[in-house]
């Protein structure tokens, strides 16, 4: 009866060696597939990616002079590179409308190729974001419907924000972009 209980034994230890290996195969496998996966991806992003799309815009604008400034409906546009500065949280105001109450939600971002002037932005926040809110409240909907009307809030931005700076000797910013724009 000894002898048979040692040869019971033999076959259950053959699966488990079996199921181990056979784990061991399967993480194998997946860590594998998460590598080529990974660096698959990598790949791609880097081949895809635009090359040095700020470095194109700068030389385009130098080879355009004053031209490079304006759009091709004539319109203001913010100088090419620098830094943003996000002036979160959005902007929710009443639109300066008799007819109906509208809403107007701005996401709006500084931008600056000076950090110092990107500084000062963050560090007078509250008196920007005042102008703005008093700036953003008392336009007009019908106003704000057309590319341009959107295009001269943006300069009036600017403008606001650039005011606030001067005053307290800081230096100016170089544009304003609005992330967002939602009117209802």
């Amino acid at each position: 009866m000894s002898a048979a209980a040692p040869a019971v034994e033999a076959p259950a230890a053959a699966p488990k060696k079996k199921k181990a290996g056979a784990a061991l195969k399967l993480i194998l496998a997946l860590v594998v597939t998460a590598a080529l996966a990974g660096g698959g991806a990598f790949f791609a992003a880097r081949k895809l990616a635009p090359a040095a799309p700020a470095a194109e815009g700068e030389a385009a604008a130098e080879a355009h002079g004053a031209e490079a400034s304006t759009d091709e409906h004539g319109a203001s546009k913010p100088a090419l590179g620098g830094d943003y500065f996000s002036l979160d949280p959005s902007f929710v105001v009443n639109l300066n409308d008799e007819d109906s109450s509208r809403f107007l939600q701005i996401q709006a971002e500084a931008m600056a190729v000076k950090p110092a002037a990107l500084d000062a932005v963050r560090a007078n926040l509250p008196v920007i974001r005042n102008r703005l809110v008093l700036l953003f409240s008392s336009q007009k909907y019908h106003d704000l419907l057309p590319r341009a009307g959107k295009e001269k809030l943006q300069q009036q931005a600017l403008e606001e924000i650039n005011k606030v700076l001067d005053e307290r000797k800081k230096p100016r910013i170089d544009g304003v972009v609005f992330t967002s724009f939602v009117m209802q």
